[in-house]
């Protein structure tokens, strides 16, 4: 279930204003035993044994939905005297944090982000030709678009599953009896995907 809004107020015949707010409940309401692999035996403690092994889904939401998204965007045209027109527009978004699995874990969570975007629009008299720059990203924000993670095994299973690399047992050791490269308790590697950086563009529009 959701609720979506969409306010637009034109303030004057040239200023404008929209703000779009959205709500989804995406929470899981109940569900059978299931196993995470990162973490099959139940050990972090985040997790929701329950009897008989596995571990229950409920109060976790569904993977890649946010609960709340908003944006806003305000906008200005200056009409030239050769009967063109330029128009300004800066507009925000801010989503909510979500997850990249049904296992809501620190390390598949995709924190809460916001960004600003800018563009700048040149209409021509007879509309023939619109000339856009635009920067987004203004602030050059470092914001996460996705995270997972992935489980290495290890001689010891039924422990608290740590980062690979954090400590002596997560660690591979080449000498001696690991010599192999075997770990003496599981570990988990996490892959980050980011959105891009401050980015500059130019679009050129031609109408016949």
């Amino acid at each position: 279930m959701g609720l979506e809004i969409e306010n637009v107020w034109e303030a004057t015949d040239n200023l404008s204003f929209i703000l779009n707010y959205a709500y989804l409940d995406p929470e899981i309401k109940e569900s059978p035993a299931l196993v995470n692999s990162i973490d099959p035996f139940q050990n972090d403690a985040e997790a929701q044994p329950l009897a008989g092994g596995g571990e229950t889904l409920a109060g976790y939401i569904l993977p890649n939905t946010p609960k709340n998204k908003a944006a806003f965007n305000a906008r200005y045209r200056f009409d030239l005297e050769g009967g063109g027109t330029i128009t300004p527009s800066v507009s925000y978004f801010w989503q909510d944090i979500a997850y990249t699995s049904i296992f809501n874990r620190f390390y598949n969570k995709v924190p809460s982000w916001d960004q600003v975007d800018a563009r700048l629009t040149y209409r021509s008299a007879d509309g023939t030709w619109t000339l856009i720059g635009f920067v987004r990203n203004v602030f050059d924000e470092r914001q996460f678009d996705s995270a997972t993670a992935g489980l290495r095994r290890g001689n010891n299973q039924n422990v608290v599953t740590q980062a690979c690399g954090t400590s002596p047992a997560t660690t591979v050791d080449h000498s001696g009896a690991n010599f192999l490269g075997s770990l003496a308790q599981n570990c988990y590697t996490t892959n980050v995907t980011l959105r891009p950086p401050r980015t500059f563009g130019a679009e050129l529009q031609f109408r016949f």
